[in-house]
């Protein structure tokens, strides 16, 4: 990245958000962040970082226009990982698509970067990865709704650079959702899986994404064309972003039983129960009013054979790669984990 740039983010207040802008930060950038609330405001100012106070999910695109100040790069990760269809829809497809279309329209328009999912372009086969030139098909809610966000920021492609990040499994210092298998397993001792937890997972430390993102930012393939369904066209401007090698649940609870030498029961869940599973979370959000990742949408998900993406491409053009391989990196955060006292 150059240095001296004015660079928007939005969710940086988020897990991934708040390592990107501490890395921005360092490069003698101007980072500009959206917030939502009073407390998010104090806390990005604090920081150090302009913020300005918009809901992108409400917010119109006259509102855009007027409140957001033109940057050389926008970095848009806020979205959605849960909650009713309507809700995902409008938060991670039209939320991204408007945020878009106010800077295509700018006399300057800046480079976009969007922070999908690997939800977005589908499950792979437990044999094989899947490859960004490949056709998207997604299987749940959020997978549907990321892939919308997508479709709708590419369509700008003609008037300002885009390109579009897809990660797996997110994991690292402030992580609040994968970390939960990790309490699970040091609680409890138990290990569940639905199946025999076999199925490979893509997984990235959060600094080897972070790295990663600003390298597309850099000099990363930009979006050339769109298909009739608004994809873009054999996967240029789309990047995968994962471990070079998978993991599986059963092993993650290999290495955390030998990482902290502490036995931990696999214990594996028929389908029908993982459903059951994912109803009883959707009845405890209702009756409690607290969002809950555990759901049937996640269900389908869980259910594939595999969530395997190659990350050829990103080594190939950008010369990235990971910093350790992924089963020393999870080692390392298992033990920053109990060291921090979140075990």
């Amino acid at each position: 990245m150059e240095t001296g740039k004015n660079i928007l983010v939005t969710g940086a207040n988020g897990f991934i958000g708040a390592h990107l802008v501490k890395a921005i930060a360092t490069k003698n950038c101007k980072v500009i962040a959206t917030c939502r609330s009073e407390a998010s405001e104090s806390a990005l100012r604090s920081a150090g970082v302009q913020a300005v106070r918009i809901d992108l999910a409400k917010a119109t695109l006259g509102d855009l226009d007027r409140q957001l100040p033109d940057v050389d790069t926008v970095y848009h990760l806020a979205g959605a990982l849960s909650g009713p269809v309507t809700e995902l829809t409008k938060v991670n497809g039209e939320g991204a698509r408007i945020l878009a279309a106010s800077y295509a329209r700018r006399s300057t328009p800046p480079t976009f970067v969007l922070l999908s999912s690997i939800a977005a372009g589908g499950p792979s086969s437990r044999e094989a990865p899947r490859e960004e030139h490949f056709d998207p098909s997604p299987v749940s809610h959020y997978g549907r709704s990321k892939l919308e966000g997508e479709r709708g920021v590419a369509s700008f492609h003609e008037r300002m650079p885009v390109s579009i990040v897809r990660p797996g499994i997110v994991f690292g210092p402030g992580d609040k959702e994968f970390i939960r298998i990790l309490q699970s397993m040091y609680r409890v001792r138990l290990n569940p899986m639905i199946g025999w937890g076999n199925q490979p997972l893509a997984l990235i430390e959060v600094s080897d994404l972070v790295d990663l993102i600003l390298r597309i930012a850099s000099h990363g393939e930009r979006v050339a064309g769109v298909s009739s369904k608004g994809d873009p066209e054999r996967g240029a401007g789309v990047y995968y972003a994962a471990a070079k090698t998978p993991l599986t649940l059963k092993k993650l609870g290999e290495i955390f039983s030998v990482t902290l030498d502490q036995f931990v029961v696999p214990v594996p869940f028929h389908p029908w129960m993982a459903w059951a599973l994912g109803v009883s979370g959707e009845c405890f959000s209702k009756l409690t009013g607290l969002k809950t990742t555990l759901s049937r949408d996640k269900i389908r998900e869980g259910v594939e054979a595999g969530w395997w993406v190659s990350v050829n491409k990103a080594e190939r053009q950008l010369a990235w790669q990971p910093k350790l391989n992924l089963e020393e990196t999870m080692r390392n955060w298992i033990r920053q984990a109990q060291q921090d006292g979140l075990l």
